[in-house]
């Protein structure tokens, strides 16, 4: 992919010569490089909540071991030099077994429930294959070190499993007048987040690209094969260490527009997508429809966590014409 740099009006211009997207150069608003700019699109796009810090400090990890389910360590630590959200040792110390506090009871979904079995909301016990051994034990040492797209995964699994039980709960106790702080009254089909294309490419016959994370829903459209396509990935986010701004034609941004092109070109019905990027802790929202692509300001997401969670919770909380697909389906 080859492209073109320019700065105009101290903001940056980027035409794509190639293929992506087809049908000519397409125009990439940053908003950090904007003079006097005083709003984000995050400002348009997410609505606000009534969580609060406490709220956030007491979710958990949660991962599923048969029927029960494992709580573990706080998803968000607040240390001496602030929050910071905690994406090693999920289940390194105690573990507390709950009961499953909800079942979907939509017989409809049940069916692709089923194959969530292995991509499931929550997370399920390591494979042997997944662990290290001592020589001559059969029984495993210790896990292997989780990979960064995998912590991220859990992550952000726990915190959906979270913002689910909010609504749920709330609506039960509505008649005791508990107040729901969630913008969203109620709760979407399943999706969940995966890290599985992070070393194995999403089929495609013309592309080879490796998604860090994507959202799926299983109702969407399916291969009779049941292999999952750029046409069912919700949105994407890629995730580095780097620092975006630092070099605006580096991989992470290129690979978020690659595969925005890749999901809009797979699902016509799609008139916007949001994807999102997570480069040294902060995190950008992309919005990307058929005209080009506005970048949001930087959000630096430990010492924003609530804003964090409110931006995950429009997207995976949020219903399909909010997430760019055509009410009309047309």
């Amino acid at each position: 992919m080859s492209t073109t740099l320019s700065f105009t009006n101290h903001y940056l211009l980027v035409t794509v010569a190639s293929s992506i997207p087809a049908g000519g150069g397409r125009r990439v608003l940053w908003e950090e490089g904007i003079k006097g700019r005083k709003s984000s699109i995050l400002d348009i796009l997410i609505p606000g909540s009534g969580l609060t810090t406490e709220d956030i400090l007491g979710i958990r990890y949660i991962k599923r071991k048969g029927q029960a389910l494992l709580q573990g360590a706080s998803l968000l630590q607040k240390l001496w030099t602030g929050l910071q959200w905690r994406l090693d040792g999920a289940f390194s110390g105690p573990v507390k077994k709950l009961r499953r506090q909800w079942e979907l009871g939509n017989d409809e979904i049940n069916t692709d429930l089923e194959e969530m079995d292995e991509d499931s909301i929550l997370d399920t016990d390591a494979s042997w294959l997944q662990q290290s051994f001592d020589a001559g034990q059969k029984r495993s040492n210790h896990p292997v070190k989780t990979s960064e797209e995998k912590s991220w995964e859990r992550l952000l699994r726990s915190i959906y499993y979270a913002m689910c039980n909010i609504i749920r709960e709330a609506n039960e106790d509505s008649q005791s007048g508990s107040l729901n702080p969630l913008p969203f009254n109620v709760v979407p089909e399943p999706w969940y987040w995966s890290s599985k294309f992070a070393t194995t490419p999403v089929p495609d016959a013309t592309n080879s690209h490796k998604p860090d994370i994507v959202l799926m829903d299983f109702r969407l459209k399916k291969h009779e094969s049941g292999e999952k396509t750029w046409a069912d990935v919700l949105t994407n986010i890629e995730i580095t260490k780097s620092e975006l701004v630092q070099g605006k034609d580096i991989p992470i941004f290129l690979g978020v527009t690659t595969k925005g092109y890749l999901i809009m070109r797979d699902q016509p019905w799609r008139r916007f997508i949001i994807l999102f990027s997570i480069a040294n802790l902060q995190l950008r929202a992309h919005y990307m429809d058929r005209s080009g692509m506005i970048i949001s300001q930087p959000l630096p997401i430990n010492s924003n966590a609530m804003h964090f969670i409110n931006v995950l919770n429009a997207i995976t909380l949020s219903d399909l014409p909010s997430l760019g697909f055509n009410p009309t389906g047309t």
